[in-house]
């Protein structure tokens, strides 16, 4: 945690120091005690590498931290009855442990496709997590079942689940995605049946999660919102790029009609991007390298489009006759470049 901390008020040089003890803790708790904590304290610092720029390393701490999980078995219920300790706030932070770490499991697989989300088959009963607010003032109601979720669309509980479980929902989603892809490609009923999964999941959201505001007034994530972004996991900076490819390329393939408004609202969005890499820079590395290759493409389309409309100005005021002579001059032009090499 001192690491990570110093990642957002400490000078690089600073952070080194800090970054060398939180590996070797890690190290020497894996091998002298391990526990759940050690589980936590792995989930930490794994995201914390990855984000700056230490992708190999962070999926070493992965692979680690899933044995570990399985070795505890923390991925059952019975984890947190045999726990030596049980309060409602720890059983809460248990659950939130193993489900984290799945969720951390797809987007470590959609972001680097180097693992394969191997937690999506593995077996589990853990109870899903609550509300933000409810586990911030250990208000902790009894923890509904991944049986709860599955059934909600069919039963008569008004209950509704927290934003927590919707974001175990999309890992789940990905993951179904992942193992499908290949087939989908060359399958129009397996492309069809992923396409409805991931409208299902857009169609059934809670009204009450559509809402750009927390239940207690506070701004959720969005990155046209007044939120911190430097708060966001660094895991927010592909959505980011994923956003700036959707909008550059629709900037790039616009037409020459476009009306000028239109491709300035794209700019704009292409702007909104370039802006929330360069905040999340200031802390993640790999943002970094992000904004300058969204910047660079950027750059070429702002270019190629200026010229297009530089182009487009002149050839108003050039007659058929202009344009004749034009391609007449390059032809000559062309034929004694040609006969000065042929002499040469």
């Amino acid at each position: 945690m001192h690491w990570v901390g110093s990642k957002y008020i400490a000078p690089e040089l600073e952070q080194r120091p800090l970054l060398e003890v939180a590996k070797s803790s890690v190290d020497e708790a894996e091998a002298r005690s391990a526990n759940g904590f050690t589980v936590q304290a792995m989930v930490v610092l794994m995201v914390a590498l990855d984000g700056a720029g230490y992708q190999q390393q962070a999926i070493d701490l992965l692979g680690r931290a899933k044995r570990m999980l399985f070795s505890l078995g923390m991925n059952y219920n019975q984890f947190l009855i045999e726990s030596e300790t049980r309060s409602s706030c720890l059983d809460e932070s248990w659950r939130r442990t193993w489900w984290e770490l799945y969720v951390l499991d797809a987007m470590f697989a959609g972001a680097h496709r180097s693992t394969n989300f191997s937690l999506f088959d593995v077996p589990t009963d853990v109870g899903l997590p609550c509300e933000e607010d409810e586990y911030a003032i250990n208000q902790i109601p009894e923890p509904r079942t991944v049986q709860d979720f599955n059934d909600r669309d069919f039963a008569m509980d008004s209950r509704q689940f927290s934003s927590f479980t919707y974001r175990i929902l999309s890992a789940q989603n990905l993951g179904r995605v992942m193992r499908s892809f290949e087939a989908a490609e060359v399958d129009d009923n397996m492309h069809a049946q992923l396409e409805m999964l991931l409208a299902s999941w857009r169609h059934n959201l809670p009204d009450s999660k559509r809402d750009s505001l927390q239940r207690d007034g506070r701004p959720d994530e969005l990155a046209t919102h007044r939120t911190p972004l430097v708060r966001h996991t660094h895991f927010f900076i592909c959505a980011v790029v994923l956003a700036s490819i959707v909008q550059l390329s629709a900037w790039s393939s616009s037409s020459e009609g476009r009306a000028e408004e239109d491709e300035s609202v794209v700019r704009e969005q292409v702007r909104l991007c370039i802006g929330t890499l360069r905040q999340m820079a200031t802390v993640w590395d790999t943002a970094s390298r992000a904004l300058g290759q969204v910047r660079e493409v950027a750059a070429r389309v702002h270019g190629w489009r200026a010229h297009s409309r530089q182009m487009e100005q002149f050839l108003v005021h050039v007659t058929e006759e202009d344009m004749l002579n034009i391609f007449a001059d390059d032809m000559t032009a062309t034929t004694t470049l040609a006969d000065m090499e042929t002499t040469v």
